[in-house]
């Protein structure tokens, strides 16, 4: 079998995919959404879907992998993603690895795309569609064709992080009928400027934790950190419209963020708005 890496502009041939490494979270989590996790005998240090990629040996992180690891592991193929992992493909190339590259999402329809592009890989095309049709239909189910309220959301990354238009989190929300107070901007992640959030005035705010962090922050200690930082007086702060996640959920864009992620912000996007 043989397939095109375009991102390296590299054709690799290969037997029979018996092993992978995958050194993305997204992709990780496809390949349990696609009944492959059975061949995943190593992964990165931010998987945590599905939770039994947590027993898996960890490869490092986005931006360096233990060479040394992957060689001993001896996978059939290494998988990865662009965006800060194009330097990392570059490397595992020339270290004889073969790479097979996914597109970074910046829309729901990415992480369909992602879906049906590693069921080709695999050679279990029909299947891929059929689970990307799966996606769709939850999608077509929260789907809201009015702009109901708008949002400003923050992911805790050290320091918090916000999105703009370049991101599949602010697609995914529009299509639910809530609109980013930074649809505007095209950045895909970027410092949030907080008096440009005073003067947007959201109706709601989604705060997301760090996952590793031992325990989740409350309501109190969010609307004290925003006390702090100027946005006290925001309607969505007096009036405890925040909802906080349990972490690694806005944040991950794997197809988990469809089947479960999706309907617990539609569901909690509904209380904070009553």
């Amino acid at each position: 079998m043989k397939f095109f890496n375009e991102f390296l502009n590299v054709e690799f041939e290969i037997e029979e995919i018996r092993t992978v490494v995958s050194l993305a979270p997204d992709i990780t989590d496809t390949l349990n959404f696609l009944n492959l996790f059975d061949k995943v005998i190593g992964v990165s240090s931010y998987c945590y879907r599905p939770k039994e990629a947590r027993n898996k040996p960890k490869l490092g992180g986005y931006l360096k992998v233990n060479i040394e690891l992957l060689k001993n592991l001896n996978p059939d193929i290494v998988l990865t993603t662009t965006g800060v992992q194009r330097k990392l493909n570059e490397e595992l190339y020339k270290n004889g690895f073969k790479v097979f590259t996914t597109k970074l999402a910046n829309s729901l329809f990415d992480i369909l795309d992602n879906v049906i592009r590693i069921g080709n890989l695999f050679s279990i095309t029909k299947i891929a569609y059929e689970k990307a049709n799966e996606l769709l239909e939850i999608i077509n189910r929260i789907k809201n064709n009015k702009i109901n309220a708008k949002y400003f959301a923050e992911i805790d990354l050290s320091p918090e992080i916000t999105f703009g238009s370049n991101s599949y989190i602010t697609h995914a929300l529009y299509i639910m009928g809530y609109e980013n107070i930074f649809i505007y901007d095209k950045r895909s992640y970027f410092l949030p400027n907080y008096e440009e959030v005073k003067n947007k005035e959201p109706d709601f705010i989604i705060y997301e934790p760090k996952p590793e962090k031992f325990k989740k922050p409350n309501l109190e200690e969010i609307i004290e950190r925003y006390n702090k930082i100027g946005l006290g007086n925001l309607k969505a702060v007096r009036e405890k419209r925040i909802i906080i996640t349990p972490g690694d959920y806005i944040a991950h864009y794997g197809p988990s963020f469809i089947t479960e992620v999706l309907t617990y912000l539609n569901e909690e996007i509904k209380k904070v708005l009553v």
